[in-house]
């Protein structure tokens, strides 16, 4: 399996907004897109404009074939002004299983 995390930054104060349109878009992508498995989100603690999404895809075909997807495309719209920035990539990789 091949993850992603990334660091959100709400818009202040619309961290809540930009979670519930996150929720719509993930449930299409697992739903439409072969190989994404899931995402999973944790928020931080220290910053209530901030959230990390943790994303998982078969493998990294499965990844790239997320970021060029249509799902993307047709969400940009309507997550891209709730943002505050890019979402920052954290950590990118295969699963180690032992």
């Amino acid at each position: 399996m091949n993850w992603q995390v990334f660091q959100v930054n709400a818009q202040p104060g619309r961290r809540a907004d930009l979670l519930q349109v996150s929720r719509a878009y993930v449930e299409e992508c697992v739903r439409e897109e072969p190989g994404t498995l899931g995402f999973t989100f944790l928020l931080d603690e220290e910053n209530n404009d901030r959230y990390f999404a943790i994303e998982q895809y078969t493998d990294k075909t499965a990844q790239e074939a997320h970021a060029q997807g249509a799902v993307i495309q047709r969400w940009a719209p309507r997550i891209v002004p709730l943002l505050a920035g890019h979402p920052v990539l954290l950590a990118s990789g295969e699963q180690v299983e032992f």
